[in-house]
């Protein structure tokens, strides 16, 4: 039973690293905008789905988070903001940024989820180790809705504008597993595809057309009541369909695409940006600036491919050697 329920959530997380890649892709916008409306979130979510609070103690904890977060996270800041400065970004502009000082990242953007993730992460099980009974958890979420509202459009120092945002679906995650070890709920599995049809459909609607495109970076969220519909409606449904669908939640492509989502995540504009530059060189055309449904599926698929590729032959030169394979853990290669 445990073998399943990591291999459905490692699926889940492999579909959510495509998901954000096929969104900075750019493909059509109202597909864009539904992406943007859960594809974060999601990874939120699970982190919080597999959190366990006395699993082992506060210290230890803590040291495995800023190895698997905090780390990666500051190695590859560094790295982007060094091609920021030979690429001729303004020197103190592109400082600023490392640091986080003005709210904004360099050019790498998604890394953010790193940071944020380790902030959360720490913050949360802080928390818990004081009390984890489920009344606290439930008011962990409403204080961080509360500050997600209060805090909206504002920049802060290391991202912290987004903490409230990413710790309403981490708690939710949280709270849901909380719920189900409590309480097993058995649902027929015709209301399970009712209930499934009604999250897909409000989901795609709400973030597709009724709210407008999230923009994570700068803390837009648009109407916060829709933005937060749309997430969860969408969360649910996916959460749904690969904990029930056992094709879909057992993939091995999925599953290994979830095992590596960090490192994809963390090289997916280190590859768009040189392709988009060379496209532009080459044929005078944005590959990655424009908006093109079909355009960006070849280029997720290309850039993912790349990616792992590039992961698996540096696995494979490091086997053998011990400071290669401490250089892999600092980017989050493992």
């Amino acid at each position: 039973m445990e073998t399943k329920r990591l291999s459905f959530i490692d699926a889940l997380r492999g579909f959510g690293i495509f998901c954000i890649t096929l969104g900075h892709a750019n493909c059509f916008m109202p597909f864009k905008k539904y992406l943007y409306s859960f594809h974060v979130p999601l990874f939120f979510f699970i982190s919080g789905y597999l959190f366990n609070s006395k699993k082992q103690p506060l210290g230890a904890y803590i040291k495995k988070k800023t190895i698997m977060l905090l780390v990666p996270f500051a190695a590859w800041d560094i790295l982007s903001s060094v091609i920021d400065l030979l690429t001729k970004e303004d020197f103190k502009e592109t400082m600023l940024s490392m640091l986080t000082v003005n709210g904004q990242l360099c050019f790498n953007s998604p890394i953010w989820f790193l940071l944020v993730l380790y902030i959360v992460d720490i913050l949360y099980a802080l928390i818990m180790r004081l009390n984890d009974k489920l009344y606290v958890k439930l008011t962990v979420l409403l204080v961080a809705l509360i500050c997600m509202v209060l805090m909206s459009h504002v920049q802060l120092i290391f991202k912290l504008n987004l903490v409230p945002y990413a710790m309403i679906f981490y708690s939710s995650g949280n709270i849901l597993k909380d719920v189900q070890q409590r309480k097993p709920v058995v649902i027929k599995t015709a209301y399970k595809v009712l209930i499934a049809v009604v999250l897909f459909a409000t989901g795609y609607v709400v973030g597709a057309y009724l709210n407008e495109r999230i923009v994570y970076t700068k803390a837009i969220y648009g109407n916060i009541a829709l933005c937060l519909v749309s997430a969860f409606a969408s969360i649910l449904f996916y959460f749904i369909l690969f904990k029930n669908v056992s094709f879909i939640g057992n993939s091995k492509l999925l599953v290994y695409l979830g095992k590596n989502s960090l490192i994809i995540m963390a090289m997916q504009y280190l590859v768009l940006r040189p392709l988009d530059y060379l496209s532009v060189q080459l044929f005078r055309y944005h590959l990655w600036v424009k908006h093109n449904t079909f355009k960006a599926i070849l280029l997720t698929v290309f850039v993912i491919a790349f990616i792992c590729g590039v992961n698996e032959l540096f696995k494979y030169i490091a086997k053998k050697n011990k400071t290669l394979q401490k250089i892999g853990t600092i980017f989050g290669i493992r």
